[in-house]
């Protein structure tokens, strides 16, 4: 046997001159002389379906009337996908290997308001139909709330629909402060958490963001408050009101706000009443329940998307949402009236070709002041302070929690960077590269600050050659106590780009169950010498090869599975525990099964848990996709269990 081996108008700025026609679709670069408008378009045939394949030579944008001469032009067309609800098997065992390669997909920000208990209940339904029926695979989508609320109950962006389901499932109502209908000081407390919150996404650039906005009420008509000389506040909106528009409209935020109120016109504005109102008082309340509802359709209409009102279709909704959200085009002009005077500008975007249809916005904020140069860290902090990977640097991340010595656990992690991305010194006969190692830990309990350092990579041919070939292996080790994180791990060259990957990763309290079972890592012979590795391998005594984020492997390959069981019954009834690593096929259908057996007597004198090294030949199996599932039993009368799945595939 061989041995294992050691869209909307965005304002910015530019840089560069009128873009000739085959520069369009280049990214803009900024600078703070000249405004560029940015302005997502959804064209749509005569039966209301999306069109594809048009160029800037086909539209015209008029602003204010003036003709606009488009110098930036880029078209999307994102897959969309029929829904993964139900599939199993493989597909339920989620990946343990991000990367930063996967196609663009749509990036959804899932705002809730302040709610009354029964539309909790109904925007739990919502949302959970929402991510199930129409998210794609490679869509990211965060949850977040605009009113009280724990931090707890949020999620950031992430493609894991488990974790996205698990934040919906946490929305609940607020009974004793039940939310007003019309502007209230609860109204002026969600605008400014609005303007927050796209202030926040104006960090996420060039893309399109759409939030969908499970409100009640949002007290103001963004219609008025944007298309009037007069100061919003004067006009029954606040300037507050005013400005989340023009935050959004400049960070390419389309909003779509979802009223979670029973469809229909009676008591939904006043609640349940034992007696029937007056006529007169009938009449008010269905004035503030237009006006509410008249709210809601101004603020989807002037971001460039639309309000969920008055409608039972939900499901119909959501698919015309995602469609506008797939196939669009992006299209970028210097605007003729080139004043910072905040107002209102009126935008008309047309298609030369007849019988097509454009939808967009209707106009735009212009800036109050010039937009000022966005200053940017340099390095490995700047792709670290980034909400979503960056692409920068192709490189792969899996982790995996260990008990530790005290109350963290110990990741055994690893970073796979592409070595053909990495640009190299030569000095005599050895190759350099200087690189910057991050990662930032993103919890929901408190704040952690970033973790980075220099590493220089000094390499001899024959590792230069396999460098460049095969790719750099990276290893970590963070420590961190029981619960649910987000790891951003980034990789930089000084002034050569910077990739970074987010990582879900939830870490269990190991010393709680009767029986539990660690992370699980793999290698294997072909990838065990693989890579050129650097840093400390937590699992170096006890794995035959680095852990190793490849998850394609030949039929001729032998892959080792590393895991720990803890054992927390100890000796109190003696015991066998059985642990199984099981090659499965996509129909659950065993392939290969390896076995071990422990007796609680020796398990229980191990405090920092017992190791299971098992090694899956596989050899004649077919190619295609499988899960590895190392299973754990207790052998007592609860036999309690545990399991852990990694989807690989057999090439």
């Amino acid at each position: 046997m061989k041995p294992f081996a050691p869209a909307v108008a965005i304002l910015v700025t530019l840089s560069v001159p009128a873009l000739s026609q085959q520069d369009r679709n280049a990214p803009p670069v900024f600078r703070a002389a000249v405004d560029l408008v940015q302005v997502d378009a959804y064209v749509t045939d005569a039966q209301g379906n999306p069109v594809t394949g048009l160029t800037a030579d086909d539209f015209e944008v008029r602003e204010d009337r003036r003709p606009q001469s488009i110098v930036y032009f880029q078209s999307f067309n994102i897959p969309i996908e029929t829904s993964r609800e139900g599939s199993a098997s493989v597909a339920s065992a989620e990946p343990d290997v991000h990367d930063n390669e996967r196609p663009a997909g749509r990036l959804y920000v899932i705002a809730v308001d302040e709610l009354r208990p029964e539309n909790g209940l109904r925007t739990r339904v919502f949302l959970r139909q929402f991510v199930e029926r129409h998210m794609g695979a490679n869509d990211v989508a965060a949850v977040v709330l605009i009113s009280k609320g724990r931090r707890t109950d949020t999620q950031e962006f992430t493609s894991n629909r488990r974790l996205l389901l698990r934040a919906i499932d946490l929305v609940s109502g607020w009974p004793a402060e039940a939310p007003t209908i019309g502007f209230s000081r609860g109204s002026l407390d969600r605008l400014y958490a609005l303007h927050d919150l796209v202030e926040f996404l104006a960090r996420i650039p060039s893309r399109r963001k759409t939030m969908l906005l499970l409100t009640e009420d949002v007290g103001c008509d963004f219609q008025n408050a944007i298309d009037t000389p007069l100061s919003a506040s004067l006009i029954g909106c606040p300037d507050v009101g005013r400005e989340v528009v023009r935050t959004a409209l400049r960070a390419n935020v389309a909003i779509y706000p979802i009223d979670p109120n029973r469809l229909t016109l009676a008591d939904v504005a006043g609640g349940e009443s034992e007696t029937l109102p007056s006529v007169e008082q009938d009449r008010a309340r269905r004035r503030l329940e237009m006006a509410r509802r008249d709210n809601l359709r101004s603020l989807g209409d002037v971001t460039g998307g639309f309000a969920l009102v008055s409608s039972n279709d939900v499901d119909g909704a959501f698919a015309r949402l995602v469609r506008e959200n797939s196939s669009y085009y992006t299209l970028g002009y210097y605007s003729t009236q080139d004043r910072a005077d905040g107002r209102f500008r009126r935008l008309d975007a047309r298609v030369r070709r007849p019988g097509l249809q454009v939808h967009t916005i209707s106009g735009y904020l212009a800036p109050k002041a010039r937009v000022a140069e966005v200053t940017r860290k340099p390095g490995v902090v700047d792709a670290l302070s980034s909400p979503l990977a960056v692409s920068g640097v192709p490189m792969k991340v899996v982790a995996a929690p260990y008990r530790g010595q005290g109350e963290e656990a110990a990741i055994a992690a690893a970073i796979e960077i592409d070595g053909s991305a990495l640009v190299f010194d030569r000095q005599g006969d050895t190759s350099t590269a200087q690189l910057e190692v991050g990662y930032v830990v993103s919890a929901a309990t408190r704040p952690m600050p970033p973790v980075t350092y220099r590493m220089e990579l000094a390499l001899k041919p024959d590792s230069y050659e396999k460098a460049r070939r095969t790719g750099v292996r990276i290893m970590l080790e963070p420590k961190l106590a029981p619960g649910i994180y987000q790891l951003r791990v980034g990789v930089a060259q000084a002034g050569r780009g910077s990739g970074s990957v987010l990582y879900d990763i939830e870490v269990p309290d190991f010393a709680k169950p009767p029986l539990s079972l660690s992370g699980v890592s793999l290698t294997s012979v072909e990838t065990s010498g693989l890579h050129v590795s650097s840093g400390k391998n937590l699992l170096g005594e006890v794995m035959p090869g680095p852990m190793t984020a490849t998850r394609r492997f030949s039929g001729t390959d032998r892959v080792a599975v590393y895991a720990e069981v803890y054992d927390n019954i100890g000796g109190k009834e003696p015991h066998t525990v059985t642990v199984r690593t099981v090659l499965r096929t996509e129909e659950g259908v065993p392939v290969r099964t390896v076995a071990a057996e422990r007796s609680s007597a020796v398990m229980h004198r191990r405090q920092d848990g017992y190791g299971f090294l098992f090694e899956v030949p596989l050899n004649g199996v077919p190619a295609g996709a499988y899960v590895l599932q190392v299973e754990v039993t207790a052998n007592v009368a609860e036999r309690p269990t545990e399991s852990r799945g990694i989807p690989i595939r057999v090439r």
